[in-house]
């Protein structure tokens, strides 16, 4: 079965399936059947649940490609590569802090991130952490990995749903093509891969195969981010060291996140669920105001993701 062209109504806030002819550059093509999971997953996501899923593949292959797709379509054309995705550990406190409910957020190249090399290093800890965090926030979270066996097995096996590997088509070598692996089929490749240093041919492993297509709606936008990254890290082999968060700035990302996301409830309830005074959660409330105020965001697509809570 082929993919269909999928095309987000603003008034009657539903996806419709367009014809080829009538198609635009900017309409999101995805093979019904991950349609299908996808609505599941937003089922889940206003069941008050968070979804975490990884795409893996060899460079070039559209990891992100789809993992932006996917995004485009659970958060009903809410994402914006700008604002939602995360490329380095410094990036996610703000992504985190301007995501509203039910949104996609993209981790971009996350074996840097949940590297299983890196279990132990404060970084790794504090993306983590956030993982954790996210779950009071109704998020959809796409991991990229190039190599899935790379990443630690919490997030590889406990804290995400399912998995997609893209891939080359054999005979054109075009990319476009993707395998869906369940959560059994995921944990199965995963110890299968890690025991033979990546190796993804496991025979007789439930999965079904699907293809999808370009992603032109913020093209532009996208590649100006990845340029971004590749300075960041040509900027930390100049350095010699990344800037790491503190634990103190790790539990005060935490608690502000917390806080963002429920502007709307009495400074007493906020004070027993994260186990701090009356005036601590003041002064957090006055700042993460204040930072709303003073960084306009970068595009103006941005401001309409501004939690109206924040703006009272």
């Amino acid at each position: 079965m082929g993919a269909n062209y999928y095309r987000f109504d603003t008034e009657s806030k539903k996806w419709n399936v367009i014809a080829d002819r009538d198609s635009l550059p900017t309409d999101i093509h995805l093979q019904p059947k991950l349609i299908n999971v996808l609505d599941n997953v937003k089922k889940d996501l206003h069941k008050d649940r968070d979804i975490a899923i990884i795409v893996f593949g060899g460079v070039g292959s559209g990891k992100s490609t789809l993992g932006r797709l996917c995004c485009r379509y659970v958060s009903d054309e809410h994402f914006h590569p700008r604002t939602h995705m995360v490329r380095d550990v410094n990036d996610i406190a703000r992504v985190m802090r301007t995501s509203k409910k039910f949104d996609g957020v993209v981790f971009d190249e996350a074996s840097g991130i949940f590297g299983s090399a890196d279990t132990n290093t404060k970084k790794t800890k504090y993306a983590q952490l956030v993982l954790d965090v996210c779950r009071q926030k109704n998020l959809f979270l796409v991991i990229i990995a190039p190599q899935f066996h790379r990443l630690t097995a919490p997030v590889a096996l406990d804290r995400t749903t399912f998995a997609l590997r893209t891939y080359f088509a054999k005979g054109t070598n075009k990319r476009g093509e993707f395998c869906f692996y369940g959560t059994k089929s995921k944990a199965a490749l995963y110890e299968f891969s890690k025991k033979f240093h990546g190796n993804i041919n496991l025979p007789k492993l439930k999965k079904w195969y699907g293809n999808f297509g370009e992603d032109l709606k913020f093209d532009e936008e996208y590649r100006k981010v990845k340029d971004e990254t590749l300075n960041l890290v040509l900027d930390s082999f100049d350095k010699g060291t990344t800037n790491k968060p503190t634990q103190a700035q790790i539990q005060k990302e935490f608690r502000k996140s917390i806080i963002i996301n429920n502007m709307d409830k009495p400074t007493k309830v906020l004070m027993d669920i994260l186990k701090i005074g009356e005036s601590t959660v003041d002064y957090l409330k006055k700042e993460i105001r204040d930072e709303y105020k003073e960084k306009a965001m970068v595009a103006q697509f941005t401001s309409s993701i501004m939690p109206e809570t924040l703006e009272n």
